[in-house]
């Protein structure tokens, strides 16, 4: 379970952060200063220090943090920053506090990470997977062959790492690896039709049926299509409805007979 966050322990963090407080009587006190960067307001924050311009508020805290800040990006907040070397972030979509372990990967955002979290991002999703398909669609093929050669010098220079991570997927999924592998077989055969989520659960059902046989009876078991792919007279479909599990002795036997 992901820690929540607490803000006193996030105010001592800052507060660990300050390097010089200025002693004149017209400099902030160290107080003012914490309560101000936890009100995440930066008109706040311009009061407390007596400043009215982003730029003497950004020269003004580099003299009170000094290094802590120095990495910092120009257009990323005091708060934000700060927020961020504590492990947290501001969830852009529901507005919470949440630790960067609940946030996907995102290598263009100046954190690392993106800016909704994970389950707000796969709500996202869900509600609008139409719309971010045709968005997907158009910017590949506006970007095709530059997403080409980028993924093709990506592949080669982790080619081990993929052969050893697919290697293993493939131990592991078997039945998903021929579910995969027939319905590209398939497809190549024009031996398919639009397929629902309900439909395709169904047909990597059979495989999983044959996997469960295979480990009870110690029989090699296969995945056939009733009617053939390619048979000799007719061909049928790689739907549920044309598959049945049966002992690879039984479908040698069958070929692509009907």
């Amino acid at each position: 379970m992901e820690k929540e966050f607490d803000i006193e322990e996030f105010r001592d963090f800052i507060e660990s952060k300050i390097i010089t407080l200025y002693k004149r009587s017209d400099s902030i006190k160290k107080e003012d200063l914490l309560d101000s960067l936890l009100e995440f307001d930066n008109e706040s924050l311009h009061k407390k220090l007596k400043i009215k311009t982003s730029s003497a508020c950004s020269q003004k805290l580099s003299r009170i943090f000094k290094d802590n800040i120095k990495d910092k990006p120009r257009n990323v907040s005091i708060n934000d920053w700060f927020l961020f070397l504590f492990n947290y972030r501001v969830c852009h979509s529901c507005k919470q506090f949440l630790p960067l372990s609940t946030y996907y990967y995102l290598e263009s955002n100046w954190s690392g990470y993106h800016p909704s979290c994970k389950k707000c991002s796969s709500n996202y999703k869900k509600d609008n997977r139409e719309h971010i398909l045709e968005q997907g669609k158009d910017y590949y093929q506006r970007n095709k062959q530059k997403i080409l050669e980028r993924t093709s010098d990506y592949y080669y220079k982790n080619k081990e790492q993929y052969k050893i991570r697919h290697k293993k997927y493939r131990e592991e999924n078997p039945d998903k690896v021929l579910f995969w592998a027939n319905k590209y077989r398939a497809k190549k055969l024009q031996a398919t039709l639009p397929l629902t989520k309900e439909l395709e659960d169904e047909i990597l059902a059979f495989y999983i049926e044959r996997n469960i046989l295979i480990e009870e009876t110690n029989e090699e078991y296969e995945v056939d299509h009733i009617i053939p792919l390619q048979g000799e007279n007719v061909c049928g479909l790689h739907v549920p409805w044309n598959l049945q599990v049966i002992t690879r002795r039984e479908n040698r036997s069958k070929g692509n007979k009907f």
